[in-house]
């Protein structure tokens, strides 16, 4: 979960997509991004060369763990046409991964391993997700994971607006499945 708050929009699309992964017979793992300690990348270039990342944070423990992964679901709001600060150090903490894959010929994105983003926005107007998106498509291809849904949900203000909206929370439950079925 990228959003920094708990209970709200993206904790509730987020739940239902697990839950509808693990009715597809998919063991979930929730993450909440805000709980752990991940540092921005510092920008040194050291990965570039092959040397591991300087930066000593919960990035590489989560890196590990979603390295295992068959799905992955990244639930965030909108903040100025992105997603918030956690999730987007936490994207570019791949740099080493990208920067990996340019020094050696990268393995296409695997069937087998697939994505969905679910991303919110408020505002009375319908907001703009293409920085998130082309975000979170970026982040997925660099981890090897093909995106198989992408759950866009406008005008939410209030931390429950979003139960109010059952179709949303229907395509969240969907996109979880999606992720959860195995080819």
């Amino acid at each position: 979960m990228g959003s920094p708050r708990r209970g709200g929009n993206n904790h509730r699309l987020l739940d239902r997509a697990l839950e509808g992964a693990r009715s597809a017979g998919a063991e979930t793992e929730e993450i909440v991004l805000i709980d752990l300690d991940i540092a921005p990348c510092r920008g040194c270039g050291g990965c570039a060369d092959g040397a591991p990342c300087v930066v000593n944070d919960d990035t590489a423990s989560l890196l590990s763990r979603i390295e295992l992964a068959d799905g992955l679901i990244v639930a965030a709001p909108l903040f100025f046409c992105g997603v918030p600060a956690h999730a987007k150090a936490m994207i570019d903490r791949c740099q080493p991964i990208w920067s990996q894959q340019h020094r050696a010929p990268p393995d296409r994105p695997s069937a087998d391993r697939r994505a969905a983003s679910i991303c919110t926005g408020g505002a009375h107007r319908e907001p703009n997700f293409t920085g998130a998106q082309l975000t979170l498509r970026a982040f997925f291809a660099t981890l090897g994971f093909v995106v198989v849904e992408e759950v866009t949900v406008g005008a939410l203000e209030a931390p429950d607006d979003v139960l109010g909206r059952p179709q949303a929370l229907e395509r969240a439950f969907w996109a979880g499945r999606r992720v959860g079925s195995r080819p």
